[in-house]
């Protein structure tokens, strides 16, 4: 059942990440350096689209670094409570 949760609470993660994104580079570039990327919109979707693609290797590579590292490490104790329980 936590493995559903997680494995859903990625989904959910890898869809919202295009969406913040793209907001928030725009909203980070005005309040830093006072520049509007949308006047510049070739770079803006060069920018986006390097970003998402970064995030989503970084989200994914976290996914597999934690969580399936954590669910291999249960499994395994589970097996070894298995094999104390039946002796």
């Amino acid at each position: 059942m936590h493995k559903k949760l997680v494995n859903r609470f990625m989904k959910i993660f890898m869809f919202l990440i295009p969406p913040v994104i793209i907001t928030f580079i725009p909203l980070g570039t005005k309040f830093v350096r006072n520049i509007s990327l949308y006047d510049y919109p070739l770079f803006f979707l060069i920018l986006s689209l390097v970003v998402i693609v970064f995030s989503c290797i970084i989200a994914f590579i976290s996914h597999q670094t934690i969580y399936v590292r954590k669910f291999k490490i249960i499994d395994n104790s589970l097996k070894e409570l298995e094999k104390y329980k039946e002796e």
